[in-house]
């Protein structure tokens, strides 16, 4: 590769490396106002049928959100098992099964998903965090129930991708790679 391709490629990768850095800001910067998360005592009167053996209601509480949350997922089957976007939710008698995850009445299954981003100085987060509330006998509107209730919450958030420093790392080498064997060619 002559010299000059090497610094203009060097230049190229840094001006779009800096660009990206600004579009990463703007991708973690809140802009969002939502206020519609999980309310159980609500929920549980709409969704839940006399055949209903899982009821799960889970809030989101997004990365770009200036306030409040919303509904990452909600629902009820008749069945013992159930999937919630990326959650896979079973009943086994009073234990709730969250991908897997035994969870006994009052207990919390606790995990942290990574998502690339198309920028390469960004890596988005979900933190999941679910409840086994237990057995739901009744309702105001059904006198004999007997399902189990999954609620909880998916907080959003970011971390900053070592590859958007490598991809200017290497920028900033070619670009000196490049002036170093121009000057060398200059003597």
């Amino acid at each position: 590769m002559k010299p000059t391709s090497k610094r203009t490629l060097g230049v190229i990768i840094i001006v779009l490396s800096v660009i990206s850095i600004a579009v990463g800001v703007c991708q973690i910067i809140p802009y969002a106002f939502v206020d519609f998360p999980c309310f159980d005592e609500e929920f549980l009167q709409r969704e839940i049928k006399s055949d209903t053996r899982i009821a799960y209601c889970i809030s989101v509480w997004p990365l770009e959100a200036l306030s409040g949350g919303g509904i990452y997922d909600y629902g009820s089957t008749s069945q013992d098992e159930v999937t919630a976007r990326e959650l896979e939710l079973r009943r086994d008698e009073q234990t709730l099964l969250v991908n897997a995850h035994p969870l006994a009445i009052g207990e919390t299954y606790k995990t942290t998903t990574w998502k690339m981003s198309f920028n390469p100085w960004v890596l988005f987060t979900r933190r999941f965090e679910i409840n086994n509330k237990g057995l739901i006998t009744s309702t105001e509107s059904i006198e004999t129930v007997d399902a189990l209730y999954a609620s909880g919450d998916v907080y959003g958030g970011w971390f900053i991708n070592p590859l958007g420093l490598i991809i200017l790392g290497s920028g900033i080498w070619l670009f000196k790679q490049g002036k170093k064997e121009l000057n060398l060619e200059s003597n």
